[in-house]
């Protein structure tokens, strides 16, 4: 949380401080000179007004590439923060960074037999996502293991070395963690279920095509292909199979015959498989610290 008294600014990189942030109160820009000024309306102009800042060291990295791995770091962040909810589309909508764009209004009017219909106004975002029957210390302790796989996701990241102890591993990872933020923040249904089933198919390592997630999916959730997704409903192999042929497969390839269907059932369980099996694969490898072997959670 940041800055700790509401209305004053965060402490600068030692170096870049002048005596005036020493005091509580917000320094005025005629006491500052126009160096420590700009440094000051840079801060004011990224964490507007907000209470909680996402800092992220890139040490070895410079330039526009240190940007992109900062605001990476901090999008797989919040992804990891919104897989504590069953939707994290939605989490995600309610709790977006300033860098992003914190909310949006759309509003819209419909003319039906040559008369205007009353229309309707939505805000997109930036609401806050609530906590409700449950608190923050207990999203904590339920998902410590995810929380943990994600860190190392992040670190992996960020990483200039390329000196990682699990590099295949949490190159699998990183994959799939990009792809569900993507498919969580992409307006257009059937682009989402796109976006959903690759980062599936790259815990699969992205090989067997439906196979592959029908693989990773049985076993981390520890199902039988033939189960029912829900009683009397289809089967795992069923639904997997269809949302890798026509979801990814067929829609990449310019041959989907559902290309103006409505895909938004399809969206929201493409994003409950996509979430369960990230959840489990990340936390999967908090618990085996060993493995390195990304082929490792396409087996029971």
């Amino acid at each position: 949380r940041w800055p700790p008294n509401q209305g004053n600014l965060p402490t600068p990189p030692p170096g870049t401080r002048p005596n005036v942030w020493q005091s509580d109160d917000k320094p005025s820009p005629v006491s500052l000179d126009p160096y420590d000024s700009a440094i000051v309306s840079s801060l004011e102009g990224t964490i507007g007004a907000c209470n909680y800042v996402c800092e992220v060291s890139v040490d070895g990295i410079s330039g526009v590439s240190a940007e992109s791995k900062a605001v990476m770091a901090m999008r797989f962040a919040l992804t990891g923060i919104a897989l504590a909810w069953i939707m994290p589309s939605k989490a995600l909508s309610n709790m977006p960074s300033v860098y992003d764009g914190v909310s949006r209004m759309q509003q819209w009017a419909s003319i039906k037999a040559g008369r205007i219909q009353p229309g309707s106004v939505r805000r997109i975002g930036g609401i806050g996502q609530p906590l409700i029957g449950t608190t923050w210390q207990e999203i904590e302790t339920d998902f410590s293991d995810v929380f943990s796989g994600m860190t190392e996701v992040i670190s992996y990241t960020l990483d200039a070395s390329g000196d990682v102890a699990r590099k295949d591993l949490m190159d699998a990872l990183a994959h799939s963690v990009l792809w569900f933020h993507e498919a969580c923040c992409e307006a257009l249904p059937m682009v989402a279920v796109t976006k959903f089933v690759a980062s599936m198919d790259a815990l699969a390592v992205g090989s067997g095509g439906a196979r592959g997630l029908i693989n990773v999916v049985t076993a981390r959730l520890g199902v039988d292909e033939q189960d029912p997704i829900r009683p009397g409903g289809p089967s795992f192999k069923k639904v997997l199979t269809e949302l890798y042929s026509q979801g990814r497969s067929r829609l990449l390839h310019g041959a989907s015959d559902r290309l103006f269907h409505d895909w938004q059932s399809t969206r929201d369980h493409a994003e409950q498989f996509a979430r369960h099996t990230l959840v489990h694969c990340l936390g999967w490898a908090s618990r085996n610290p060993e493995c390195k072997d990304p082929k490792a959670m396409t087996r029971p």
